[in-house]
């Protein structure tokens, strides 16, 4: 691609859409430390796909007249800022988690954009700003590879762009090279996912248990949407205690439950959250996602099965992962979910 359009494209950019990008940035801001401090967890991922989406579509659609900006450029930010929405409505409920020096050193690169445009002669409106290409794709890499759960293809995606910063060494773009490192950077998260996802693909401990129950599976499943029923259940191996001000807790699907856990009602572990994903009356069947500061995987299946008159076949599913620890989890876990069930056994003969 010839410099002097490169630049001249930039400059036309920024002249026409300055106000645009102050409005942008602002947000962007307001919007990671909303989400950092975990007040909306989804807001950055929806406010990136947003600006990713602009900077396709008007950088590149409208600004752009190069083949390789209309049949690269475009499509690859356009499937990116689809990804970060779609992203933000499968996982609203994720967290960043506590960032890294890698992403602090990539943050402030990002911060300094800018500024070495400035060093190395730009001046504006023909320098590169905060809501362009480069600069959008390197802040969504580092606080994309904050989030527990990464969409691949959207790594994949960001790395490709990533990888164009070696055009700092010979387009005149010396503060590319912050891309590059970004891009460099999305490829080592990527790499690890994939080792740190076949390492719990290997590790994770499934546990099944069952016990027959007196009573019928509609009375029984009553008693189980009774959150505090299951809080008093788990006594005395686990105590939990919501963190919420509601006075009165009541499952919903998709939302995020904090408890404080009590190992034996004294050993705190610090929060405890369950995410429940699917609640089937018809099939009797309860599904939910849970994790803490030790166990990283909790996932949990409830089924209830109809095995006679007034008999219940009740049955825990559990897959945990927790590193180190998984086998000693997995044995408490059992421990733990037996007691549960003698606990269910005497409850159903009152019901």
């Amino acid at each position: 691609m010839d410099l002097d359009i490169f630049w001249e494209i930039i400059g036309r950019y920024n002249n026409q859409t300055i106000i645009v990008q102050i409005f942008m940035f602002g947000l962007l801001i307001i919007s990671f430390f909303v989400s950092y401090l975990g007040k909306i967890k989804w807001l950055i991922k929806a406010v990136l796909g947003v600006i990713v989406l602009y900077v396709g579509i008007v950088f590149f659609g409208y600004y752009g007249t190069e083949k390789i900006q209309k049949y690269f450029a475009f499509p690859l930010f356009v499937i990116c800022g689809i990804l970060f929405i779609y992203e933000t409505i499968k996982n609203k409920h994720d967290i960043i988690e506590k960032i890294n020096n890698w992403q602090v050193a990539l943050l402030v690169m990002y911060i300094l954009y800018p500024l070495i445009s400035l060093i190395f002669g730009k001046r504006f409106p023909i320098m590169t700003t905060y809501i362009m290409p480069c600069p959008i794709i390197s802040v969504s890499i580092v606080i994309y590879s904050g989030y527990r759960s990464k969409n691949k293809l959207l790594l994949i995606c960001m790395a490709i762009w990533g990888l164009t910063g070696v055009k700092a060494f010979f387009a005149n773009a010396y503060e590319d090279l912050i891309l590059l490192f970004s891009g460099i950077y999305c490829i080592y998260v990527m790499i690890k996912q994939m080792k740190h996802k076949g390492e719990k693909t290997e590790k994770i401990i499934r546990i099944t248990i069952s016990s027959i129950l007196n009573n019928t599976a509609e009375k029984i499943w009553n008693k189980i949407l009774n959150i505090e029923t299951l809080i008093e259940i788990c006594k005395p191996m686990a105590r939990f205690k919501s963190i919420t001000n509601e006075n009165k807790l009541e499952w919903e699907l998709d939302k995020e439950y904090i408890f404080k856990l009590f190992i034996y009602g004294f050993l705190p572990l610090g929060e405890h959250r369950i995410i429940l994903e699917k609640m089937d009356k018809e099939n009797k069947i309860i599904m939910s996602k849970e994790y803490n500061n030790i166990v990283k995987i909790w996932n949990h299946k409830i089924l209830l099965e109809n095995t006679g008159t007034n008999k219940t076949k009740y049955t825990d599913e559990v897959e945990i992962y927790a590193g180190v620890f998984t086998l000693f989890v997995a044995v408490w876990a059992k421990m733990f979910y037996r007691h549960r069930q003698k606990k269910w056994i005497e409850i159903s003969k009152l019901l």
